[in-house]
Formats: C-alpha cells, structure tokens, sequence
C-alpha cells in the first residue's frame, strides 16, 4: 500500500509563515487546513490544524511554543465575555510542570446529576488541602463526615461551639468499657467506624 497523497493542495506561504489546503501528517492523517508560523522543521512548530482524518477527525490543534492568550471581554453580552461549551466528553486543563490558577471577583464551582451516580465535586491532593477564608461554612443536607486516618483535630482559638439534638461521643476505650445505657455512635465504632 502506497503512502497517502493530496490531488489537490493549495499552499501559499513566505518565510514568515503559510497556509496550506490539504496537509499530510507524520502519522499519514490529514488536515483540510493548516496555518503555520515560520518555516516547517522549526525546533518549535507553531501552528493551527482543521483535520480531516483520523482520530481526530472534526477536530482542531493548537500548537503554541509561548504564551497562549485569549483577551476579549471588552463588550461582555448579559454579563459573559468567554465561554468553553463541551456538548460531550470531559474538559482537561492539565499543567504537569506548573500550578492551575484562577483569579476572579467571584468563583462558582457546581455539579449538578440526576441521580446518586452524578453531581459529585471531588478535590484530591497526595499532600495538603489548604482553605484560608474570613468565614468558612460546610453545609451537609443529608451528613456532613469528617475523617481522618491520623489525628483530627477541632481548635477555636477564641471559642468552640459544639451543638447537636443527640451527641454521641466515643473513644476507643469504648471497645472495653462501654457508656452506660445504649448508644447507636459507639456500636458503629465498634463494627468499623464510618466507614
């Protein structure tokens, strides 16, 4: 089987930079467009490809060896200036050798399901989660745990506040020497915990 070719290519260019109708990838895809910056076998290929092929087909890619920007907003339309709309498929920002910052006035994170299997939120570090606010509330409809297979601790420099309609608390003396009466908390314990 022969390499793919392109009948008709148009291509137009100097030593700044071309755009090219019908362009042959490395890996035999193809692109129905491709823009470039400078001269093709540069060290750092800057350029802007429509494919027409592959597993990428209908797809675009950037390739920008510096700073990528976007700047618009100056006439926002009900208050928005950019939007990044997936019908489909997952968003991935990823930045393996940098930090993932946002800046706002304001910042909304929400996930919303239709049932038990969605409208999660999950935040995991193999560190340290750090939330430094003036006023910090967590509001759980159905529970709100706290775990820790360490220690946990609960300090209020100034006060500590500690309500609730039924208070069970247990230590693992409890396994020994149980409260006197009956208490659902420390049967829990006694079986594996919250977990």
């Amino acid at each position: 089987m022969g390499k793919p070719r392109i009948h008709n290519p148009i291509e137009l260019g100097n030593d700044f930079g071309h755009i090219k109708f019908g362009h042959i990838n490395k890996n035999y895809t193809y692109a129905g467009v491709m823009i470039r910056n400078g001269h093709p076998g540069q060290a750092s290929e800057h350029y802007m490809m429509f494919m027409s092929s592959g597993t990428m087909s209908g797809g675009t890619i950037n390739r920008c060896p510096g700073v990528y920007q976007v700047i618009c907003g100056e006439v926002p339309v009900n208050d928005t200036s950019y939007i990044v709309s997936a019908s489909e498929g997952d968003i991935v920002l990823r930045a393996p050798n940098g930090r993932i910052r946002m800046e706002a006035r304001n910042i909304d994170i929400k996930a919303t399901g239709q049932n038990n299997k969605n409208g999660h939120i999950n935040i995991e570090s193999n560190e340290k989660v750090a939330i430094r606010s003036k006023n910090i509330e967590i509001n759980g409809d159905a529970i709100c745990k706290l775990l820790s297979s360490g220690t946990c601790e609960l300090v209020g420099s100034s006060a500590l506040n500690f309500y609730g309609g039924l208070i069970d608390c247990a230590d693992s003396a409890t396994t020994l020497l149980p409260s006197k009466g009956t208490s659902k908390f420390e049967d829990q314990q006694r079986t594996g915990g919250f977990i």
